[in-house]
């Protein structure tokens, strides 16, 4: 019976043993951090390097699980990143142990590792015994990594720390973010300067995982090396021999060009670093990594920087009693302005509106009578140069289709003198003649702008509305109302600008013009090929008869149709008009912020004559672009 106890117990402790070794064999080597991004804290990106083991060809995806500070996260987005080309520093050792059949493998293995490198992934090779060398630094030239590798030879002692330090330093040449160490010996550290916390301490800095192949042998210090590997977020792995390493340092090849690309969102913790344990598992294998991040939460803030103030000295008398005098001006300039859109001189046809925005000086007695002379003086002056020019009756085009209720002369004074108020009150305020000169241009272009704003917006409200007016007037028609009575239902049922338009066509017609002539006032005005459509089927009708509610209503259906497909039209290509204004305005507002924080950095564009000639190009090629750009988004229908 004992006997048979024994063996029993026996089997259940070679069991145990077996399954303890395979477990041992079944582990999968550790996930190696190879870049981080902190840039959209707290999201926290992360490119991970795999283990061949979670790389098979099962066709499963790795899940992914991230803990930062032993708390768990939530990762929000995993995929497989292109392989970039990586820079890796190779650090071997030559000390005498490694003579003989270990120093051959370990010169293949290397080879073999740079011949599976992208062709723009970069190695730097540096040896150690008694003293670390660097043999080249960081190169993509195979024929050089070749030389370099076949010259190694084994002599002397071991200056691991040294090495490491070393490598730390070239991994920080490295023009990728997070470079690579890896690290071949077979032995423990003998007569190195550097202590391993220094050592260790300047690759964090670096920001290099070190990757540990280690070799047994009787001077191996296996706990060194795994602290190593465990402190800079790397990997630590044996083999049972030197036969082993070329293999193994393929597959390393791989794994480093096998990037995947993970987001967490971090907690925000208040520490000065992130510990970040990365898992992943691949249907029954799983492999984990860690690395230390800095928290930017704790990021060191710049120095603020020293600004000198300089005193300015008080202004003169003359120069007070001039900036009182041009803000005197200024301000009755804008009251002026105001009074003559609000007060118009009475006028017995007061339903017509800008009836009389043509009329002469001499025939508007009363409102002569209300001016004071200088008013009256200047009004004159502009209204003979502007009428000279053309430019009056311009000015009165626009006004009448902007529906603003002010005379040609009136505006161009205005306008007038709000240039000259913008620049002297901005060449006052600055001593800053390019500022002045942008402030004299802008207040010589916006009320333009904003005029043509006003036309725009009032025609685009009329084309909004003429079909309901088509169908209104068609409706009427068919009720046996005639043509007359049906625009002043229009007058009384449809809001502005159609109303005003049709009731001044409405008063045209009842001093004797003809109808189709009022509504052809009215399209030009509003600028409407859709209603001039409109005035020639009403034409057309009145010479051969026919069914005009008919005609009127197929109008109304095609105009409805044209404004639907010009608003998809105005969606699509919104922005690029967006796209076009920014790159329009840009430069624009670039020099006015310069010619205020800077000015004598843009006055060599005043002052000298190559300043000038760019100043020039660029104010054609903005020219250039600005047509060329309207003509990629304005799409006529």
């Amino acid at each position: 019976m004992r006997g048979v106890l024994r063996r029993f117990l026996a089997i259940i402790v070679i069991g145990g043993v077996l399954c303890s070794v395979g477990v041992a064999d079944a582990a999968v080597d550790p996930i190696v951090v190879r870049d981080v991004s902190l840039a959209e804290y707290p999201r926290v990106g992360l490119q991970l390097s795999l283990p061949s083991a979670l790389l098979g060809t099962s066709g499963s995806q790795p899940v992914f699980s991230v803990r930062e500070n032993g708390r768990p996260v939530e990762v929000i987005d995993t995929q497989s990143s292109e392989v970039q080309p990586i820079d890796v520093v190779l650090v071997v050792d030559t000390s005498g142990s490694m003579e003989g059949r270990s120093m051959e493998a370990a010169k293949d293995a290397a080879a073999a590792f740079t011949g599976q490198l992208q062709p723009k992934s970069r190695v730097a090779v540096v040896s150690f015994a008694d003293r670390p060398r660097v043999l080249t630094r960081l190169t993509d030239d195979k024929t050089v990594l070749d030389g370099v590798i076949s010259g190694l030879s084994a002599k002397g002692e071991t200056a691991l720390y040294d090495a490491l330090s070393m490598a730390a330093r070239e991994a920080s040449r490295a023009e990728v973010s997070r470079p690579v160490v890896v690290l071949l010996s077979d032995g423990g550290d003998t007569v190195s300067r550097v202590q391993l916390d220094a050592a260790l301490k300047d690759l964090k800095a670096a920001g290099a995982p070190v990757l540990v192949v280690a070799l047994p042998s009787a001077e191996a210090d296996f706990g060194t090396l795994r602290s190593v590997s465990r402190s800079t977020g790397g990997r630590f792995a044996t083999v049972s021999g030197a036969d082993q390493l070329m293999g193994f340092y393929e597959q390393l090849a791989r794994e480093l060009q096998s990037s995947w690309t993970l987001t967490y969102v971090s907690h925000r913790p208040s520490t000065n670093d992130l510990d970040v344990a990365v898992s992943a598992k691949v249907d029954d294998r799983a492999a984990s990594g860690s690395s230390v991040l800095p928290n930017p939460l704790f990021a060191q803030p710049l120095p603020p920087a020293k600004m000198a103030l300089v005193a300015v000295p008080p202004a003169s008398n003359l120069t007070l009693a001039a900036a009182v005098g041009l803000v005197f001006i200024a301000v009755f300039a804008i009251v002026a302005a105001a009074a003559l859109m609000l007060v118009r001189p009475r006028n017995g046809l007061d339903q017509m509106k800008y009836y009389d925005q043509l009329r002469t000086a001499g025939e508007s007695s009363k409102t002569d009578e209300r001016s004071n002379a200088v008013t009256e003086w200047v009004l004159g002056a502009v209204d003979f140069v502007a009428g000279k020019r053309g430019i009056k009756r311009l000015a009165y085009e626009q006004l009448e289709r902007a529906g603003l209720p002010l005379r040609p002369t009136e505006y161009i004074t205005v306008h007038l003198l709000l240039v000259i108020a913008a620049g002297i009150l901005t060449e006052w305020l600055s001593q800053n003649l390019p500022l002045s000169i942008v402030a004299v241009v802008g207040a010589t272009v916006v009320p333009v702008i904003y005029l043509d704003h006003l036309v725009t917006k009032r025609r685009n409200q009329f084309g909004e509305q003429l079909p309901d007016v088509l169908n209104l007037i068609a409706g009427s028609l068919r009720s046996g109302w005639g043509l007359q009575q049906s625009l002043g239902l229009v007058v009384e049922q449809m809001a502005a600008p159609v109303s005003a338009e049709f009731a001044r066509a409405q008063t045209e017609v009842r001093l004797g013009r003809e109808v189709e002539s009022a509504l052809a006032g009215v399209a030009r005005r509003m600028q409407s090929t859709d209603f001039a459509w409109a005035v020639t089927a009403i034409d057309i009708q009145r010479d051969v008869g026919g069914n005009l509610a008919e005609v009127l209503d197929i109008v109304a259906s095609t105009i409805r149709d044209k404004r639907a497909l010009q608003r998809q039209i105005s969606g699509l290509t919104a922005e690029g008009r967006l796209s076009a204004w920014i790159l329009i305005l840009l430069p624009v507002a670039l020099m006015l912020a310069l010619s205020v924080l800077n000015p004598r950095y843009l006055a060599l564009l005043f002052t000298t004559a190559s300043g000038m000639g760019l100043l020039a190009a660029g104010a054609v090629l903005l020219v250039i672009g600005s047509v060329w750009l309207s003509k990629i988004v304005v799409i006529e229908v």
